[in-house]
């Protein structure tokens, strides 16, 4: 069995037509090994549409937490693959 994990981030930019239902739909996935992180708060540049710099760092903290306390490696983890 393959192991894949799928961190996503839920969009907080667009034209404003469908942002609030496509954010609801990424916040509502309850799949196996798939988990949203929510970008919402993080600044925008002046285009109202991509992130800051700082606020990429910050993302990519946040998706790095996500990461490790979701799916890091554990020898739990790690033997339940194995043994798929």
């Amino acid at each position: 069995m393959i192991c894949i994990v799928l961190v996503q981030v839920a969009i907080i930019s667009g034209d404003g037509k469908y942002v609030d239902k496509v954010r609801e739909a990424q916040l509502r996935i309850n799949l196996p090994n798939v988990v949203c992180v929510d970008a919402m708060g993080l600044d925008l540049k002046d285009d109202h549409l991509h992130l800051t710099t700082e606020a990429q760092v910050k993302l990519g903290h946040m998706l790095a937490e996500v990461y490790l306390k979701n799916f890091a490696p554990s020898w739990k983890r790690f033997f339940s693959c194995l043994l798929c």
